[in-house]
């Protein structure tokens, strides 16, 4: 009886495993200035299926992204910073929601008051 119980938990372990797919993680470097940015891009990433963290880093610009590779791309992940209205790598902020940021976000970090 012991031996049944250990297979099937060794089982269920496998299958927990193989569905929940590869995890992956992400770096990009972003246009983020202040934390209204850090907020909002945290924000539309972590909504996006398969994510699992969303981390914005203000001192160096970047977000790094642990996020289940079958569940989403990367790809996708620029494109939902990219609709926040920021930067993401080589995808360009969407031009309307770059205009709907605050004046703070659209500046650098000297025309920004808060980190």
């Amino acid at each position: 009886m012991k031996n049944i119980l250990s297979l099937g938990f060794t089982l269920f372990l496998a299958v927990t495993v193989f569905a929940a797919g590869g995890t992956e993680t992400l770096t990009l470097k972003t246009s983020a200035v202040c934390g209204g940015c850090k907020v909002r891009i945290e924000s539309a990433v972590k909504e996006l299926p398969g994510i699992k963290t969303a981390t914005v880093d203000l001192t160096n610009g970047s977000l790094t992204v642990e996020y289940r590779e079958r569940k989403i791309s990367a790809d996708d992940i620029k494109l939902a910073v990219s609709m926040a209205g920021y930067s993401a790598n080589e995808v360009a902020a969407n031009p309307e929601s770059y205009e709907a940021l605050p004046a703070c976000c659209k500046g650098s970090k000297k025309s920004c008051g808060s980190k």
